[in-house]
This record gives C-alpha cells, structure tokens and sequence, in this order.
C-alpha cells in the first residue's frame, strides 16, 4: 500500500516535469509572480572585513510577459552572527569585556549583522522545451540599493552608555546604492502546483557609513566603500496567470 501511495505521490510531483520534454508545443503567456526565496551569502571586499557569511530572505512581486522578459522589484533581509569587527565596544567595556549596567551589574554585549536591499529588476527566461515555454535558463538584472549594520543586543540590561542616540557611534550603520545579477532556472508548471527557482546571485554596492562619526576611533569616516555578496538562491513561485486561448483548424 505504501509503495502505491508513493508512487502517486511521485508521478505527480514529477509529471509536470517530465512532460517538457515530450508533448505538444506550448506559448508563453503574460503572468503575474509572487516569489519567496532564501539564499545563503559570501560576503567579499569591505563587508567580508566587517561581516562573515549571512542569510539572506527575500520577497519579490514580478511580471512576465509573453515575450519572456520580466519586470520586477524586490526587498531582502540579510541577517548573520559573524561579526568581525567585534573590538568596537572595547572602549567602554571591562578588561573581560562586560559591560556595566545602570544598577553596577555586569552585563553581556552580543552584536550581528542586520542589513536589507531593495531592488526593481528586469530579466529573461530562455525557454529550451516546446512543451513549456515559460520554464528554462534566466538572466536577472536588478539596481537598487543595499544597507548594513552592526546590532547590538544586551538582554534587560539597562546600559546608559549605549542609548540610542550614543548608539549611532558604534553601529556602523552603512548603505549605498547597489546592483545585482542573478542567473539560474526557472520553472513554471502548467498546472501552477509546481512552481520553483534556484541559481547563483552577485551583488555589488558603493556604500558609505552614514554616522559620519565614530566613538571608538574618535574619528570621521567618509571612505567609500565597495560591498559584495555571492549567493546561491533558490524560492517558490506563485504564478497568476491566463493562458490565451488555442485555436484549432479542421481540414
């Protein structure tokens, strides 16, 4: 019963798949799609100095047209716990690196990486089977504008030397504009049940610290800087579409 039960499970997963490569010659149609997607990131240049690798969640509203282009935009969240830049609280922590609170206790400082881009895109699906020519090989190509930061997180402490406005001297708070690329597959089924993408993802910004002033180096930092992310996609799509209609001849 159990081999039975997983072999419907099988043909219906795979069906739509397989069926690109025998069948009848399918049209590209207009479609709305909504995709969802994670990648895992390589930080390289400045940020790889200030950040190790992070994840990256990302959201994105996109039209394809009959043609196959695409017209999109898109927002991602960027997150990590690889802080290599971890010294800048050295200044006004103990020699163990506590931190004191408002009442004299001892308190921990942990820092991550927060970060986000926002990018419209443009790009091309290359269709290589008849039967589905909304599915194939796709070319990506976004401009925007990526942001990072270091977040600092002490629990319930109450640390007054690091207020929200004393804050701004130690975060690090960076953003610039930026471009991306993106290159992979794309797979639409016909019956929209199936609709997935995955690939490799670059981005390149010319970013800037935006404080202007740092607390720990007593300094001003106007450096422009150049951030890169490599990363490997992969997402869900969903897919709005209608289909035109097919004609058919009688002789």
């Amino acid at each position: 019963m159990s081999n039975h039960i997983l072999l419907v499970l099988f043909l219906f997963i795979f069906k739509p798949i397989f069926g690109q490569l025998t069948g009848k010659q399918d049209s590209a149609a207009l479609t709305v799609l909504f995709k969802a997607s994670y990648a895992f990131q390589f930080p390289s240049m400045d940020l790889a100095k200030r950040f190790g690798n992070n994840s990256n969640i990302c959201s994105e509203g996109e039209i394809k047209f009959a043609s196959n282009f695409t017209l999109g935009v898109k927002g991602a969240f960027i997150f990590g716990k690889q802080v290599r830049e971890d010294s800048i609280l050295k200044g006004i922590a103990t020699s163990q690196g506590y931190h004191i609170d408002k009442g004299g206790e001892l308190a921990t400082v942990y820092n991550d990486e927060r970060g986000f881009t926002v990018m419209t895109t443009v790009g091309k699906i290359f269709p290589i089977f008849k039967s589905n020519a909304n599915s194939g090989p796709c070319v990506q190509f976004g401009a925007g504008m990526l942001r990072h930061k270091i977040r600092y997180d002490w629990r319930q402490s109450d640390l007054p030397q690091l207020s929200k406005e004393l804050l701004k001297g130690y975060d690090r708070l960076t953003y610039g504009p930026a471009i991306e690329v993106f290159a992979g597959y794309m797979y639409l089924s016909e019956n929209r049940l199936i609709n997935f993408f995955g690939g490799v993802e670059y981005t390149m910004a010319w970013t800037k610290n935006r404080r202007g002033y740092n607390y720990d180096t007593m300094q001003y930092d106007t450096v422009l800087r150049k951030d890169a992310l490599l990363g490997i996609r992969a997402g869900w799509i969903l897919s709005v579409y209608r289909k035109e209609k097919k004609e058919f001849f009688y002789y």
